[in-house]
């Protein structure tokens, strides 16, 4: 798919997260976002350690239209931090492939990776991985990773945006 195909929905959603955000009383505290990018937003980065900051080159994205959302979603991130009142408040959270729960092992069956897997009880084989790593990160993990670096207290003086590698976790 086309990097158009995510606008309406992905990178719109997110603006219009931040928009109400931005609506959030003034007496109150400005709302925290916690962005749930993708380590797809870094794939074609030219060096063998991914920084945990906002790359500048659209090129550090894969040619995949879901790759340069990821990309531009964190760059709309970026300029949303630049926002007074939203300055310290967001983070963008980089995960590879969320699987199920690491207690019930329950995923959305609708997933590509689920999806093969269930082939098999059809073909009674697996596509063959040519060394691929499987590696995939429980959907409850990566939540607790997430809600950690959200409450992370970052001032008003914070310069750059919050960047986690939650793959890592």
């Amino acid at each position: 798919m086309k990097l158009r195909s995510f606008v309406k929905d992905s990178i719109g959603g997110l603006s219009h997260l931040i928009s109400l955000a931005l609506a959030a009383p003034a007496s109150r505290p400005t709302p925290r976002i916690a962005f749930c990018s993708s380590v797809a937003s870094v794939m074609a980065y030219p060096a063998s350690t991914i920084p945990e900051v906002l790359v500048d080159d659209p090129a550090a994205a894969s040619e995949l239209g879901y790759s340069r959302s990821k990309w531009v979603a964190e760059h709309v991130c970026a300029r949303a931090n630049g926002h007074p009142r939203l300055a310290g408040r967001v983070g963008v959270f980089r995960v590879g492939q969320l699987a199920g729960a690491s207690d019930t092992g329950v995923w959305n069956a609708k997933e590509a990776l689920p999806l093969m897997l269930s082939s098999v009880q059809e073909t009674g084989a697996l596509p063959e991985l040519d060394g691929e790593v499987l590696d995939w990160l429980p959907v409850d993990t990566a939540a607790t990773a997430m809600i950690q670096g959200a409450e992370r207290t970052i001032g008003d003086e914070a310069e750059g945006l919050e960047v986690y590698h939650v793959v890592n976790y």
